[in-house]
């Protein structure tokens, strides 16, 4: 699915996108990188679903900005679940 950052950043403040069929199905939390933060967002157009980010920056006189620096990079994604195997350390005593 192709998409503007203009139209992921829509998706992301509304929930919807003009002229498109899409729903998100999960919205991640900002993580900070520098001035800069993203969050990821998983969206489905009923029959696949589809992974991307928003970005945003801000100064210390400014407030938080979405980005929009042209199309979106959109890849599609799967829900699996995973089984992780691990060693736990034993306390004796």
């Amino acid at each position: 699915m192709k998409l503007t950052q203009a139209q992921l950043n829509e998706l992301f403040k509304d929930g919807k996108v003009k002229d498109l069929n899409v729903a998100i199905v999960k919205q991640g939390d900002w993580t900070q990188e520098g001035r800069w933060q993203k969050a990821e967002i998983i969206f489905t157009d009923g029959d696949k679903s589809f992974k991307a980010f928003v970005t945003r920056a801000a100064t210390p006189k400014e407030d938080w900005l979405l980005e929009d620096y042209g199309d979106a990079k959109v890849e599609e994604v799967r829900k699996m679940k995973k089984t992780i195997d691990f060693w736990e350390v034993v306390v004796v005593g």
